[in-house]
């Protein structure tokens, strides 16, 4: 069967500000009652979560399917360099200039160079370093979240919080949760473990 999570992702938050964003974040979901302000043994990839609050069925599309008995239930928040995603072996790099889709040729004929380059990037980042990756196609260098994907989307962000087994987020929820951050870019990726 499997367990299914949406994320939200902040992609402008720099990692010192994610802490204080988070606690801005949760404070607001625990006060509209989508979380619950205790945390427990409720998701994957963390120790504790926060369980669905009554609110919760505001902000999902089909509130019947809120997984109350299930536990896998709750929201995770990460704080720090992350990659958000899911398996998808046909996602390919997208160039945000020349739109070109998955790996080509550099100058010496290299035709998984962009992954490389693309892997080296993110290494680095992940590290504490910069995020500006340079398409081998037209030369131009953007950062991590401003290149798309071809399939499933990836984030690169300081902070995210992981819905575990609920349904789909409602799109004015999602929003709001963008006000809520600053005004930042979010991202949305989910997907099936």
């Amino acid at each position: 069967m499997g367990d299914w999570f949406q994320s939200i992702t902040d992609l402008d938050a720099e990692v010192d500000e994610a802490g204080p964003l988070a606690e801005s974040i949760t404070a607001w979901l625990v006060s509209v009652t989508v979380i619950s302000a205790e945390r427990t043994d409720c998701v994957l990839g963390a120790d504790l979560g926060h369980p669905p609050g009554p609110g919760g069925s505001a902000v999902v599309e089909e509130p019947d399917l809120l997984p109350w008995g299930s536990r896998t239930n709750g929201v995770s928040i990460h704080i720090g360099r992350k990659v958000f995603t899911t398996v998808d072996e046909d996602s390919r790099l997208v160039c945000p200039g020349c739109h070109r889709v998955g790996e080509w040729r550099d100058a010496r004929g290299d035709e998984s160079a962009q992954a490389a380059r693309f892997s080296e990037v993110l290494t680095d980042w992940l590290g504490g370093g910069g995020s500006r990756l340079d398409c081998l196609g037209c030369g131009l260098a953007s950062r991590l979240n401003d290149w798309r994907w071809s399939g499933t989307p990836w984030a690169f962000a300081a902070l995210g919080l992981t819905f575990w087994n609920w349904p789909s987020l409602r799109p004015d929820f999602v929003t709001e949760f963008g006000h809520r951050l600053g005004g930042h870019r979010i991202r949305s990726v989910s997907g099936k473990l």
